[in-house]
């Protein structure tokens, strides 16, 4: 017993002094002696001396027609600019009335006016400081980021301003839609084929808005029946938005998600060995102690230039095969473990960024680790103790916030060291 003691005093000691050694103290398992008169011993590391490669930082994968949501976007945080474009199609041809008991299809009927309907995200919605005003406008000719954004904002040269919604930052946290009221001729020209389409701006304090699709609510007199009005929703037609330029992704982080899909591909290698104990001078192979866990340690840093989320970002690390072939290397398999098993197969949970947060985010990845660290010996000659993998926005141009993580990560491994007839 008294060597026993002795073993978790250096474990202990060892854990105090050693760079990089987990929060959690090694505590004692199992029934084999180690040393003679001791028992073997879990060891926890915070950093296992893993090398950690970035091989690349890559973007543009999808982009705002590939986004569930719309944007809106005044000087946010200083930089980013956003409009949303929208045109309206599946307006009726024709409409059903009844005149005098008798149905009849009246194709000469009159738009009244009418309300565009503007869903607002509110958990993705920041307005800074102070109100903003939203400006529905129509478009004389179809503008691309390039000639919409100038050195001031949103250029509205060729524009013509139909209404204007103004928002304040104590509303804006719980209105859930804003509504603009357009008159008959505006109605009437949304109508037509050859319309450009429209244009939502912010203007005022730095806001950026998300938004859901767009919709018309409007009404009809049919012509055969004056005293008649028929109420239409128009929901169809192109809806994107447009936003200034994106600045270059960071050299000192990992990078994953917004609405280009960002990803990060790195390399993680394995040591050969591992100590017996933190700030012990002995060694195992890697590859003869039990690893009970295996995470990677990612702490968040600030996003700039008005990426930053203002909601969770879902992410994935999952395996390279071909990383040579950088932007363009395939995905693989996930590697972070599953949190349950259905009878579907192994089921997985997101990784979440969460906005603000300075807590790391633990991904754990026991199994994939097992499976380098048991290479056999063709497997270690051809990859070594290598792995690839890519932190990716899931799904992909999921949200519009980026995540950020410092770079390099850290590796822990929770493992249990052999007894010495084990060690070589």
């Amino acid at each position: 017993m008294p060597r026993f003691r002795s073993l978790l005093k250096l474990v202990v000691g060892g854990c105090a002094l050693a760079a990089g050694c987990g929060e959690r103290l090694p505590t004692g398992t199992g029934d084999d002696l180690f040393p003679p008169g001791g028992r073997a011993v879990t060891v926890e590391l915070a950093s296992a001396a893993a090398a950690f490669d970035v091989l690349g930082r890559f973007t543009g994968y999808t982009g705002p027609e590939d986004a569930a949501f719309l944007l809106v976007a005044n000087r946010f945080d200083g930089a980013l600019e956003a409009a949303t474009l929208t045109r309206f199609r599946g307006f009726p041809a024709f409409v059903n009335v009844n005149v005098g008991g008798t149905a009849r299809v009246d194709s000469v009927f009159a738009y009244l006016g009418g309300q565009v309907v503007v869903p607002i995200d509110t958990a993705a919605t920041e307005l800074q400081g102070g109100p903003v005003t939203l400006e529905l406008r129509a478009l004389a000719r179809s503008p691309g980021p390039d000639t919409l954004f100038g050195r001031m904002g949103v250029d509205t040269t060729g524009t013509r301003l139909l209404s204007s919604v103004r928002v304040t930052p104590g509303d804006a946290a719980t209105r859930d839609s804003v509504v603009f009221t357009v008159d008959s001729l505006a109605v009437r020209l949304f109508a037509r084929e050859d319309f450009e389409g429209l244009l939502l701006r912010a203007t005022g304090s730095p806001a950026r808005l998300q938004l859901r699709r767009l919709s018309l609510r409007t009404s009809v007199r049919p012509s055969q029946r004056a005293d008649t009005t028929i109420a239409q929703t128009i929901t169809g037609g192109p809806q994107t938005f447009i936003f200034n330029s994106e600045p270059s992704l960071p050299e000192n982080a990992l990078v994953a998600g917004g609405v280009r899909s960002a990803r990060t591909l790195f390399r993680v290698t394995l040591p050969e060995r591992v100590p017996v104990a933190p700030g012990d001078p002995r060694t195992v192979r890697i590859d003869s102690v039990t690893i009970n866990e295996a995470a990677l340690l990612l702490e968040p840093l600030p996003v700039g230039g008005g990426r930053r989320p203002l909601e969770p970002v879902p992410l994935q690390l999952l395996q390279v095969a071909e990383p040579e072939l950088g932007a363009r290397a395939p995905l693989g398999d996930i590697a972070q473990d599953p949190v349950a098993f259905s009878q579907s197969g192994p089921v997985y949970a997101s990784i979440l960024y969460t906005p603000g947060s300075a807590e790391r985010v633990v991904v754990r990845v026991t199994q994939h680790i097992r499976g380098i660290a048991a290479r056999d010996a063709t497997a270690r000659e051809r990859q070594g103790l290598a792995t690839t993998l890519a932190l990716i926005g899931q799904p992909e141009a999921g949200t519009f916030g980026r995540a950020h993580f410092r770079s390099p990560p850290q590796l822990r491994l929770v493992y249990t060291v052999p007894v010495p007839s084990a060690q070589r």
